[in-house]
Parts: C-alpha cells; structure tokens; sequence
C-alpha cells in the first residue's frame, strides 16, 4: 500500500558526492570541512548540507531538498559552488553550471516499516564533484662516491633532478635538492669528468626530505 503523506516526507537526499584525492600519489583525505553554495540569475545562498566523510576519501553532502533547498527548477541554470577546506593545504574551489531542470522535485517512493510513503527528491541529483590535490614537492639530500666507494666522495658533480634546477656536490661529495619535481619517478642526471650517468629515482611523498646515495664509475 502507497500512502500519500499530508506533507512531503522528509528524507535527506545526497546533493553532492564525490572524491577528495592527490595526485601521483593516490593519497586519500578524511577530514576536511565543506561548504556548498548555489548562484542564479535570481539570487544566492549557501545550501545546509551535511558533510559525510567515508572511506577512501569518498565524501557526500546531504539535505532535505523539499525543506532546506530553495525552489531553483524555474529559471536559468543554476551555479553549484563547492569549497572544500583541508588543513594545512590550499582552498579547494570547484563550480559547476547545472541545468535548472535537474532541480525539480520528483517523487520517490520510500518504505518505512511495512508502508510505503511517497517523498520528494531531486531528479538529477547527486551531483559529482571530484578534488584531486596536488601532491607536495619532497626533497632530496645525497652523495656521490666514486665506484661505490665510501672514502672516496666526489667534488663538483653536476646533478639534474629532472626540471629542478641544477645543483653541485660539495668537497664532501654531497647535494641538497630542496624540491624534487612532483612525478611518480624523477631521472637524476650526474655529470662528472667522464660521461654522463643516469639513475631513476622514486621519491617517497611521505619523508619531506629523501636521501639516496649516487655513484659515478663502473
């Protein structure tokens, strides 16, 4: 038996979901703070959406579309504005332009015990909004030796981290690279007195400084 209620039913409706991430790493964030904002021709507001963080850096906002969203299905196109805030790092801010027709309401059946009651939600609903952080350079601390030798350091070695600026090694044979470039591997060139040496490297995004040891020589 369907029961049509008095009132709309009130049943929150996930709006927005998505995936908080960061690039070449994969790294996953679950806590974070969200704002949800909506522009039209007509006027602007913020949404009271409930943030809902799950595993893997997934994420929803959800609300009550017959009660907490304003009617926006008439009109021009609607602007979703999604601010997503993590400590320590940058403001995410990402928009999108929905049609105004995704925001009408529609009738959705719900079973509650052994009844089933008759709710609104919005028809285009959930809207994806997917973040993807970039990852935050590393360092990189080194020596170079001479045929793998630890007593024998070596001097004024050219060293290339891929578009890093280029660096030389100390009378102690070492080097300091403050920001390696932010790719899965790096290409380390070394340039001596004899032919150039390439070594690939892959940095660890969890140490903010690496440390690798070089050799120049077979």
């Amino acid at each position: 038996m369907t029961v049509f209620a008095p009132s709309p039913l009130s049943v929150r409706q996930v709006l927005v979901r998505g995936k908080v991430s960061e690039a070449v790493t994969a790294r996953v964030f679950g806590d974070f703070a969200a704002k949800l904002s909506f522009t039209t021709a007509t006027g602007q507001g913020v949404l009271p959406a409930t943030l809902l963080i799950k595993p893997g850096g997934h994420y929803a906002l959800q609300l009550d579309p017959s009660r907490d969203l304003p009617d926006l299905s008439k009109g021009g196109p609607v602007t979703l504005k999604l601010e997503v805030a993590i400590p320590g790092r940058t403001l995410l801010v990402q928009s999108k332009v929905i049609p105004a027709a995704k925001f009408a309401l529609a009738v959705k059946p719900v079973k509650i015990g052994t009844q089933t009651l008759n709710s609104r939600v919005l028809s285009g609903a959930p809207f994806v909004f997917d973040f993807k952080l970039p990852a935050k350079p590393v360092g990189l601390r080194g020596i170079v030796l001479k045929k793998h030798d630890p007593d024998a350091p070596l001097a004024g070695v050219k060293i290339r981290a891929g578009t890093a600026p280029q660096v030389l090694t100390a009378a102690n044979g070492r080097f300091a690279i403050n920001a390696l470039p932010v790719t899965e591997t790096v290409s380390i060139q070394l340039e001596g007195t004899g032919p150039i040496e390439t070594v690939v490297f892959r940095p660890d995004y969890d140490l903010p400084v690496n440390t690798i040891t070089l050799s120049l020589g077979s």
